[in-house]
């Protein structure tokens, strides 16, 4: 089965504003036939990462995926279905990055996948859900693919289209392109657009966050089940550096328990997410 055949087109988005890893160019569409449509894409990691999930970029507002996992590769470096591990949406449903989690981080190495799939394919060009992705000027060097068949048989992306979806990695979203962290330093940004210091915390931690343009900006606290435990900002606010404080409660002023909880910036039409531990 050629995959050009089942899917419908690339679906230009011209009014898509950046993401959180790059500019999204269109949409990746199949047709109303496709079975459970699936996404495939590795990425190399050079040393063993705690990933604790992964963002995608997906063009309907009203459902997500039918679900998203992590694979580890097998001993040909193909994605072994059997190491599957399934993540959580967090947050409610929006058009554009929307974030999986895993319930616990995990440590992987070498060659992982992200897998998603949907539950059916599109009736008309443009309506959803389906995974975003961008023209890329240098071919990628790790395979992407697409199956129209439930994963019966897949066919390689052309290695100038990236498909919208990136690990997550220490509280952030990682291009591994670049480097996978920064060095460190006094400045808890260091050219990222969201941070919290100090991290693990208990029972305050400071959450520092860059806008580049003046606008509405909102800042939750989920749970790794994807429940919102506080809403800590949701205002305009002017371009540049901004700071808060979060004393660990939730929105009754209730105190929380140990665990990991992850702190979101919503601004500038993209998502960022920090992972915090709460250590008491």
């Amino acid at each position: 089965m050629n995959y050009k055949r089942a899917l419908l087109s690339l679906v230009l988005l011209l009014t898509l504003s950046a993401s959180s890893a790059w500019a999204v160019d269109g949409v990746l569409n199949f047709d109303a036939n496709a079975q459970s449509p699936t996404y495939l894409k590795a990425w190399d990691l050079p040393f063993p990462q705690e990933v604790f999930g992964v963002e995608v970029y997906e063009n309907d507002a009203t459902a997500t995926a039918q679900s998203v996992a992590l694979l580890a590769s097998d001993t040909n470096g193909a994605a072994d279905p059997t190491t599957a591990v399934a993540l959580s949406a967090v947050g409610t449903l929006q058009s554009g990055w929307q974030q999986y989690v895993l319930a616990n981080a995990q440590s992987f190495s070498g060659r992982v996948w992200i897998r998603v799939t949907y539950a059916s394919g599109n009736a008309d060009v443009g309506s959803g859900p389906a995974i975003g992705y961008s023209v890329v000027t240098d071919p990628l060097t790790t395979p992407q693919l697409v199956s129209a068949d439930a994963g019966a048989s897949f066919d390689r992306l052309d290695a100038h289209v990236n498909l919208a979806a990136n690990l997550l990695l220490d509280g952030g979203s990682v291009v591994l392109h670049r480097r996978a962290q920064d060095t460190p330093t006094a400045d808890p940004l260091h050219g990222r657009r969201l941070a919290a210091r100090p991290n693990p915390f208990n029972p305050r931690t400071t959450i520092e966050f860059r806008l580049d343009v003046p606008g509405r900006a909102t800042v939750r606290v989920f749970d790794l089940r994807g429940r919102q435990v506080a809403r800590l900002l949701d205002e305009s606010l002017s371009a540049g550096r901004h700071s808060l404080t979060w004393t660990a409660e939730d929105e009754t002023g209730h105190a929380l328990a140990s665990g990991v909880y992850l702190i979101a910036l919503d601004a500038e039409g993209k998502r960022t997410v920090e992972r915090v531990a709460l250590v008491q």
